[in-house]
């Protein structure tokens, strides 16, 4: 699938309040000592702060999630993809998404998108988190044990989790939303959402691939994980089979604007960002994927809920498939 995608991410850290700003990748394997040329398991182990312990990623502390982040988020699409299907003691999220389309194409069994609409999976379009939340939305951050779910996540004590990998939810679990609708109504955030576009910008339907109906998907979301926040949009076409929609490629697909105004909590009130540009521009999974992102943080806090104000975070997508083009804008 090829997709555009914009994404501000706050993580909380024990330093002081720091932005980064993706720019274009030089050299990934010279920039990433984490993540090196064929992106073994071994080779990203080099950090002691992060490990993996049956088939779950366990990161000693926030700071450890903020290295990680900022290494994937400076891997070409690429080198992402080739990240995420070289893991071989962990199965991401990211490539179980993968691997359910590639099942589906087979007429094996549901793709990932009817898996999400059916809440057997959840739904995590930001792929950066999708990278080291494993495919039962399992990751385990200092001390707490996160499992995302359909439309909340739920953390418990890191001594909750077995030995075999399994965790014992009946004790002193803690359930969240993903979503911070609450307070100043001019500000606002929401779990993902998409628009369907079954017709091209002259009210046709799409050309078909492999004799069978094609959509395009324009996706947004502003969801907060607990110990993550991010903010995005993505475009990406589809083709319809007996287990449900699968991605496939695009010709090209371009934001045309693409910008949000947003606020996130610190401690007891909420400090605005503002961020209209993206500059990091790469290629995954067959998606064309566009990516900002910053990280922020002061000392002992947790990251709090992201919020983008209404009316002022703009997606404007066009995507051709098959010489057909369609042009999409969604204001939230």
């Amino acid at each position: 699938m090829k997709k555009n995608l914009l994404i501000a991410t706050v993580i909380s850290v024990g330093l002081t309040s720091t932005t980064f700003l993706a720019c274009t990748k030089e050299s990934g394997n010279d920039k990433n000592p984490l993540i090196k040329n064929n992106y073994s398991t071994a080779q990203r182990m080099v950090n002691n702060g992060i490990s993996v312990e049956n088939g779950i990623m366990i990161f000693s502390k926030i700071e450890d999630v903020k290295t990680q982040i900022d290494e994937l988020a400076n891997l070409s699409g690429e080198e992402l993809d080739a990240y995420n299907k070289a893991q071989s003691d962990f199965t991401s999220l990211y490539r179980q998404y993968q691997i359910m389309d590639e099942a589906a194409d087979k007429d094996l069994a549901i793709s990932a998108d009817s898996a999400i609409a059916t809440k057997q999976i959840t739904d995590i379009p930001d792929d950066l988190l999708a990278s080291i939340v494993n495919k039962d939305g399992i990751v385990v951050v200092g001390d707490s044990v996160y499992q995302f779910l359909a439309d909340q996540y739920r953390t418990t004590a890191k001594t909750n989790l077995n030995d075999d990998g399994s965790v014992d939810w009946s004790n002193g679990i803690h359930v969240y939303a993903m979503n911070a609708n609450y307070g100043d109504q001019n500000w606002a955030s929401f779990n993902p959402e998409s628009r369907f576009l079954y017709e091209d910008n002259n009210n046709n339907t799409w050309p078909k691939s492999n004799n069978k109906r094609v959509r395009a998907l324009h996706t947004t979301w502003c969801s907060y994980y607990g110990f993550y926040s991010s903010i995005g949009a993505k475009v990406k076409m589809e083709r319809h089979g007996t287990f449900g929609w699968i991605n496939i490629p695009h010709d090209v697909a371009t934001f045309n604007d693409l910008h949000a105004y947003f606020r996130s909590w610190e401690f007891t009130y909420y400090v605005p960002y503002t961020r209209s540009y993206i500059n990091h521009t790469t290629y995954n999974q067959n998606v064309h994927q566009k990516t900002l992102y910053y990280f922020w943080g002061v000392p002992m806090a947790i990251s709090g809920p992201i919020q983008h104000k209404v009316n002022e975070f703009v997606s404007k997508v066009t995507i051709t498939f098959k010489g057909a083009t369609k042009a999409d804008t969604w204001i939230h």
